[in-house]
């Protein structure tokens, strides 16, 4: 599969497109859209627990200052701000650094980092998300 063509959601659905609560529970609440490009889909699932900020797809330099413009705004929805990694496909260096820095304060916890994420992380002497 080359890149920017496969599936954003790797999550099994049921045939009307729904996904099972037990599988994730966060996502059987609707998702409201905040950015999509060819390549990266950003959703927002707002609980009562906690807002879950979802990115799926591709994170390069294409599309690194669009993610972070929508990521500071997105901030303003929930002092308990999750960010999902799980689906990301692909992130170049310019996206690894630029998440970096927009969680360096840890006020919001970031989930299901990739493991080639956390390579080149690694790589680059950066602190893991998660």
């Amino acid at each position: 599969m080359s890149r920017g063509d496969g599936p954003l959601e790797e999550l099994p659905k049921f045939a009307d497109g729904s996904v099972p609560e037990q599988l994730a529970p966060e996502r059987a609440r609707p998702e409201q859209l905040l950015y999509v490009d060819r390549i990266l889909r950003i959703t927002c699932t707002v609980t009562p627990a906690s807002s879950v900020i979802w990115l799926a797809g591709e994170i390069d330099a294409t599309n690194c200052r669009a993610m972070l413009s929508i990521l500071t705004q997105a901030r303003r929805i929930d002092e308990r701000l999750i960010l999902d990694l799980g689906a990301v496909t692909f992130a170049d260096i310019s996206a690894i650094k630029a998440l970096t820095a927009f969680t360096a304060d840890r006020t919001l916890h970031v989930r299901n980092t990739p493991r080639q994420m956390a390579r080149l992380m690694s790589l680059l002497n950066l602190p893991p998300f998660d």
